[in-house]
């Protein structure tokens, strides 16, 4: 708080009232392109807007939270959209937002009632090859007769 406090005296030059004639914000060619200003003159009427006020500096206990306006957003560099293949069911997240995940962690449990009916086929066009393998060899040998 007190530092909050102290930048705030900063910012308006450490005086109780600023001077109703100075301009907004003062600073020369060569501080546009060199250094920053040293000094920010306030106009009275955007103190006011601003709710601006200043304080003497004083000792005081730090309160132990400071509630500041703000809002919390995601990094875009390190989001990623994560798409299933097939249609399904969200079951259950393993995770919440903001968590530090790896490769290979489990993020969600999806339910695909398509993956019964896709798994039969295969066992089916597995059960197919292997016949015909055993077709293949069987019409080898009789061929080597």
């Amino acid at each position: 708080m007190r530092a909050l406090l102290l930048s705030l005296g900063l910012l308006v030059g450490c005086k109780e009232t600023p001077k109703p004639a100075a301009p907004e914000v003062r600073h020369s060619d060569e501080e546009e392109h060199g250094a920053l200003p040293k000094q920010v003159r306030l106009d009275p009427n955007a103190i006011a807007e601003a709710g601006i006020r200043t304080e003497p500096a004083k000792r005081a206990a730090l309160a132990l939270t400071v509630t500041l306006p703000g809002e919390v957003t995601s990094e875009p560099d390190r989001t990623a959209r994560v798409s299933a293949a097939t249609a399904g069911r969200l079951d259950s997240v393993t995770f919440n937002e903001g968590s530090v995940v790896k490769k290979g962690d489990v993020l969600a449990t999806l339910r695909v009632p398509d993956v019964g009916r896709l798994r039969g086929a295969l066992a089916g066009t597995q059960a197919k090859a292997k016949a015909a393998r055993a077709n293949a060899a069987r019409l080898k040998s009789l061929r080597e007769s």
